[in-house]
């Protein structure tokens, strides 16, 4: 079992394009001490998809899954 604490961060992206959300991500990376990158790490970027049918319902702008 692993017992290194794990690193949460909550990061607020107010521009969807693709250049904002890598910028978004890149912050978040800073934040978290991964300004080099993240070779090597186990990292969870988790979209909020509701349904497939109903893109309407999803919480995660597309551009966040296209950008990651």
């Amino acid at each position: 079992m692993n017992s290194r604490p794990l690193q949460v961060v909550l990061q607020r992206c107010g521009v969807y394009d693709r250049q904002g959300v890598a910028a978004t991500i890149d912050a978040a990376f800073g934040r978290l001490g991964w300004g080099g990158g993240f070779h090597g790490r186990t990292v969870l970027l988790k979209p909020n998809l509701i349904s497939t049918t109903g893109p309407q319902l999803s919480c995660t702008h597309p551009e966040f899954i296209a950008g990651v």
